[in-house]
């Protein structure tokens, strides 16, 4: 039963990191877009 609830700790974390992964990921393109727009124009 521990290794099994470890296992689950261990996938919702690692679901978690994936998560906030992609969120910093469309946040810094969407910076990195508008600045290279800003600059183009």
């Amino acid at each position: 039963y521990i290794l099994i609830t470890f296992l689950l700790i261990g996938q919702i974390a690692l679901l978690i990191l994936e998560c906030a992964v992609a969120a910093i990921q469309s946040y810094v393109f969407a910076v990195l877009s508008t600045l290279y727009s800003s600059e183009v124009n």
